[in-house]
């Protein structure tokens, strides 16, 4: 069995492309193999937002704030531009008993350093004339951003090839090659490849994959607004 790679990256989306970057950054070996085009499935579908304010007191909004500050740099980093927008955003509220828990929301979430404020419906449509008159208010936050998550797959994808990444297009990863209870490589329908590590990054596809070895993971697709 000759090793293909040091670490096998599945799905070519944001996150897979973002692994095969830091990956390959550290020197490793890296192969990426994508069912379809690169980028083709949520990051092709996906907003773009880089939205700090939905995100839960906790280790999830931690990991936004400290995710938002790498994207500020990102694009000269990968040297392409991603379409970063440092915009600011907003969520609006609908009705009056919503108010008082964002207030407590918000309020757990400023302690752990988001900069997030409520506004009145009157001056919510200061900034976006459009928006109902029902609106009772909104939160604002100057962190939030907008990227083009098509662009970052292409920044990440272009870096990590000058720095030694392979890709196999147009091969699903169909099941794990298992050999004394490791996983040691992927299948690809007939075809084999092999690695000292294996990182699912396809996203919906992952439960289907997984089931091959008796793991039911529960992650469904979700429609965004």
């Amino acid at each position: 069995m000759e090793k293909n790679a040091d670490v096998i990256v599945i799905g070519s989306g944001v996150i897979g492309s973002s692994v095969a970057y830091n990956l390959t950054k550290k020197g490793a070996s890296v192969l990426m193999i994508e069912s379809g085009t690169l980028g083709c499935g949520a990051s092709s579908a996906c907003d773009g937002f880089v939205i700090l304010q939905s995100k839960s007191p906790g280790p999830h909004l931690t990991m936004a704030l400290a995710s938002e500050v790498l994207y500020r740099t990102l694009s000269e980093e990968l040297d392409y531009d991603i379409g970063y927008a440092h915009c600011g955003g907003m969520i609006v509220i609908e009705r009056e008993e919503e108010l008082e828990a964002m207030k407590i929301f918000m309020s757990k979430q400023k302690d752990l350093g988001l900069d997030v404020s409520l506004i009145s419906g009157d001056d919510v449509r200061k900034i976006e004339p459009a928006l109902s008159k029902h609106i009772v208010g909104a939160t604002i936050s100057s962190r939030d951003a907008q990227v083009n998550p098509l662009y970052m797959v292409n920044g990440y994808i272009l870096a990590a090839r000058r720095q030694g990444l392979r890709i196999e297009k147009h091969k699903k990863a169909t099941g794990f090659i298992i050999e004394n209870d490791r996983v040691i490589g992927v299948r690809c329908g007939d075809e084999c490849f092999y690695a000292d590590n294996v990182v699912a990054c396809n996203s919906i596809g992952a439960p289907e994959l997984f089931a091959t070895i008796g793991c039911e993971l529960p992650i469904i697709p979700r429609r965004g607004q």
